[in-house]
C-alpha cells in the first residue's frame, strides 16, 4: 500500500571551510557526528510535538564513510543525539548526491510503508576525511593512461568548460554572482529559518596547554563579499597548468565541513502529531556519462 512521504522539517548547519595547515577552520575540531547530532537535534526541535519514539531509522549520506564519519555514521548518531536505542541507522554512498540519496531512500522507504517516521541527511568533515579518503587504493585495471575514473573533480570540470565552450568570464561571473547572492541572503536574515547555529566545547592546545574554547557559527563561511570580478580575474588556474586551463580556486566550490537534516513522515503520523508538511518527493531519477564529464549527465 502506498502512502504519502512528507517532508515535515528540513534544516542544515552553517557550511565552515575546511581546515589545512595554513588555516584552522571553524569546525576542525569538530567530529562530523558530533555536528550532525546538533543539526538533527535542531531538526526535531522544528516539530516539538513529534515523540522520538515514533522515529524508526536514521539514514545519513557520506561521500567518504570513514575514519570520524564511518562505523555506519546513521546509527552512531542516532546514539549521539540522545534518541531511543530502537532507533536504527544506516549510511549511504552517492558521492555528492549522497545526502539526497539519503531523502530518496528514506522517502522510498516511508512511500511503500516501511517507516512511518524516518530521519535522512547528510554530512562532510572534508577537513577530517579528504577529497579521495584516507586511503587512496584505486582499482588498477582503470587507471590506464588516459583512463577517467579517478580523475578529480578540478580537472572534469575543466574539460566540461572545453566541451561546452564555457568560458574563464563565464565562470568568474557567476562565481561573483553566487557570492552576491549569498551575502544578500545572509543579509536579508532569510537562510535564518532553515540553519541551525552551532556551539561546541573543546579543548585544544594553544602554545603547548591544554585549554579550553567554546566554538560557535551562525552562518557560512564560504561567500566573500570583498570579491569582485577583478579579483577573480587574477587568480591562475588550480588544476590545468598548460596555459589552457579556466577553472581556479576563486570560480570553483570551496572544501567545507557541514552537515543537514530532513525529517520524512507518512500522512497518518502528519495529522496525528499535527505537522505542517513543507514538501514532498514527487520524482527522482539518475544518469551517467563518462567520468571526465562528471556532472553533465541529467541535461543530456
Amino acid at each position: 500500500m502506498a502512502h504519502e512521504a512528507l517532508i515535515v522539517s528540513s534544516v542544515r548547519s552553517p557550511i565552515a571551510k575546511a581546515g589545512t595547515e595554513k588555516r584552522k577552520g571553524t569546525l576542525s575540531l569538530v567530529r562530523p557526528d558530533d555536528l550532525m547530532a546538533q543539526v538533527l537535534l535542531g531538526a526535531l526541535a522544528k516539530v516539538p510535538t513529534l515523540p522520538q519514539s515514533v522515529l524508526e531509522d536514521i539514514i545519513v549520506g557520506t561521500s567518504f564513510p570513514e575514519g570520524e564519519q564511518g562505523f555506519n555514521i546513521g546509527r552512531i548518531l542516532s546514539i549521539c543525539s540522545g534518541l531511543p536505542r530502537s532507533v536504527t541507522g544506516q549510511t549511504v554512498n552517492r558521492f555528492c548526491a549522497s545526502g539526497l540519496q539519503a531523502i530518496v531512500t528514506g522517502s522510498a522507504a516511508v512511500a511503500q510503508g516501511y517507516n512511518a517516521a524516518v530521519v535522512a541527511g547528510g554530512v562532510e568533515s572534508m577537513t577530517r576525511i579528504p577529497m579521495g579518503g584516507s586511503s587512496f587504493l584505486p582499482n588498477p585495471l582503470l587507471t590506464v593512461p588516459g583512463g577517467d575514473t579517478y580523475m578529480d573533480m578540478g580537472m572534469t570540470a575543466e574539460n566540461v568548460a572545453k566541451a561546452f565552450g564555457i568560458s574563464r568570464e563565464d565562470q568568474d561571473a557567476m562565481a561573483f554572482r553566487s557570492h552576491m547572492r549569498a551575502i544578500a541572503a545572509q543579509e536579508s536574515g532569510r537562510q535564518s529559518g532553515h540553519i541551525i547555529p552551532l556551539t561546541f566545547e573543546r579543548t585544544t592546545m594553544v602554545e603547548g596547554t591544554p585549554t579550553a574554547v567554546t566554538i560557535s557559527l551562525t552562518q557560512d563561511e564560504g561567500p566573500r563579499k570583498d570579491t569582485s570580478i577583478a579579483s577573480l580575474a587574477k587568480l591562475k588556474p588550480a588544476f590545468l597548468f598548460d596555459g589552457t586551463g579556466s577553472v581556479t580556486a576563486g570560480n570553483s566550490s570551496q572544501v567545507s565541513d557541514g552537515g543537514a537534516v530532513t525529517i520524512i513522515v507518512n500522512r497518518d503520523i502528519a495529522n496525528q502529531y499535527g505537522l505542517v508538511p513543507l514538501a514532498r518527493l514527487v520524482s527522482f531519477a539518475t544518469a551517467g556519462n563518462e567520468p571526465g564529464l562528471m556532472g553533465v549527465a541529467p541535461i543530456w
